[in-house]
């Protein structure tokens, strides 16, 4: 062989391996990426309207049944602890507790006549003119008669407490919310005839959507007037018809009392999610989820839910989130990804799990 056909043949060999090695090259060179930090989303506020209500209320309801004589309050009136509110007719009362009394003075004299009886038979007795047995007979008469006496007398005190039942007074200083007892009314015992609303601290009420976790905090405003809330309680279910959930929220430094049943407007500060999820067959351990802001270009949609990439030891990994929101230029998702991890910004459509990437200056 030749040595010019030597020299081309190794000539083509070596342009072969070169452009082998350039194909190896970039098949494993990284892609540039360009990333992003994210940013904690500022909380959303959940606006609602609210009832001022005072932090106890109760219902005003008579300890016994009758009818109403004297209505001696109207809706929307300040009591004070003690005041009658209502009346109930106490002609039947007063007759009740006549007969008690004559009931009383009946057992009173049977007792002092079978007393009498027993002395007389014990010194008969003692001279041995009666038997121990009719002596026993005479001493229970004694008992028995004691003990109608003071069956008597029990009767007697429940006849003066219906009398004294028969007003209806405040409990507490307060006001008068509301007002169902109409004069001429018949009651029974425990009809609530209208509502107090105890002297205090004073609360909102609002009814969250359902499903919605009951955010611990935010900020209340009548008229000019705004104050801080603190949650207090929240219902333990939905409403059946409206699907609303029931809040009561604590009104914190007022300048002054709010009118009781006025609508105040309550913004509230949504709370972080926070779910349990398994970490063992036996145990569970709670993930503190956190809102948080990335520009939408990150976020990455392609059939398997929301989605936003991270590099993680020089390869794109997704990562699964939550879309709580949209705007022009950002996504506020829900996410359990630490706060100033970098997550790509670009092209996120063309990446695949495990990709070999480089991270670019923005």
């Amino acid at each position: 062989m030749s040595l010019k056909i030597k020299l081309a043949l190794l000539a083509t060999v070596l342009f072969i391996s070169a452009c082998g090695d350039k194909k190896e090259d970039s098949s494993v060179s990284p892609v540039a990426v360009r990333t992003t930090p994210v940013i904690v989303a500022a909380q959303p506020l959940l606006a609602l309207s609210g009832i001022v209500r005072s932090e106890i209320e109760t219902p005003i309801a008579f300890q016994i049944s009758g009818r109403i004589a004297q209505r001696l309050v109207k809706a929307g009136e300040t009591v004070k602890k003690g005041q009658t509110l209502f009346e109930l007719d106490q002609r039947d009362l007063n007759q009740i507790l006549q007969a008690t009394e004559a009931e009383v003075a009946a057992a009173r004299s049977a007792l002092l006549t079978a007393q009498t009886d027993t002395r007389r038979n014990r010194q008969l007795l003692n001279e041995k003119y009666i038997s121990q047995q009719g002596f026993d007979r005479a001493l229970l008469q004694e008992k028995e008669a004691q003990t109608r006496l003071d069956a008597a007398n029990s009767r007697q005190q429940q006849a003066r407490n219906a009398t004294e039942y028969a007003n209806l007074t405040a409990p507490d200083d307060g006001i008068v919310t509301e007002t169902t007892g109409e004069l001429g009314q018949v009651v029974i015992a425990g009809q609530s005839i209208g509502t107090l609303a105890h002297a205090g601290p004073l609360e909102v009420e609002v009814f969250l959507p359902e499903g919605f976790m009951a955010p611990t905090q935010g900020q209340a405003q009548f008229g000019n007037q705004k104050a801080q809330v603190m949650l207090k309680e929240v219902a333990g279910s939905a409403d059946p018809v409206s699907r609303t959930v029931r809040a009561r929220y604590q009104l914190i430094d007022l300048p002054q009392p709010w009118p009781l049943g006025s609508v105040a407007k309550v913004n509230l500060i949504a709370s972080p999610v926070a779910s349990a999820i398994p970490a063992a067959p036996a145990t569970k351990t709670t993930t503190q989820k956190t809102l948080m802001t990335v520009p939408i270009a990150a976020l990455d949609e392609r059939g398997q839910g929301p989605q936003v990439w991270i590099i993680t030891d020089g390869t794109a990994q997704p990562v699964a989130v939550k879309l709580v929101s949209l705007t022009a230029e950002t996504a506020v998702i829900e996410s359990d990804i630490a706060t100033g991890t970098k997550v790509i910004a670009l092209g996120t459509h063309l990446l695949k799990p495990g990709m070999a990437v480089r991270e670019i200056a923005p």
